[in-house]
């Protein structure tokens, strides 16, 4: 996929979320176990203008989506991918445009 086709083709929140949730606070993109995301969330990614809460259903449909898409990997921990990092850095782009 190209990088125009990222920038046009937005991910759903969940999945963006989940991909940014990768990132620690120095920009190092980390791997996550089940529970470090979840934690994460309700720390530091939380959106204030949307105060529903990461189930673990919630987690698991955007863990599958994001893997289906091949932007995480499960090797020990997850993982974000080459892929999902283009992706994360697309929609951040397409985000910041619109």
């Amino acid at each position: 996929m190209s990088q125009q086709e990222l920038i046009e083709k937005p991910l759903s929140p969940d999945v963006f979320t989940l991909l940014r949730l990768f990132e620690n606070h120095r920009g190092i993109d980390r791997p996550q176990d089940w529970f470090d995301l979840k934690q994460h969330y309700h720390g530091a990614m939380d959106d204030p203008s949307n105060r529903e809460s990461w189930s673990s259903a919630r987690l698991s449909k955007a863990l599958d989506a994001a893997e289906a898409a091949g932007y995480v990997v499960y090797r020990e921990k997850w993982e974000i991918t080459s892929q999902g990092l283009e992706a994360r850095k697309a929609e951040t782009v397409r985000r910041m445009k619109g």
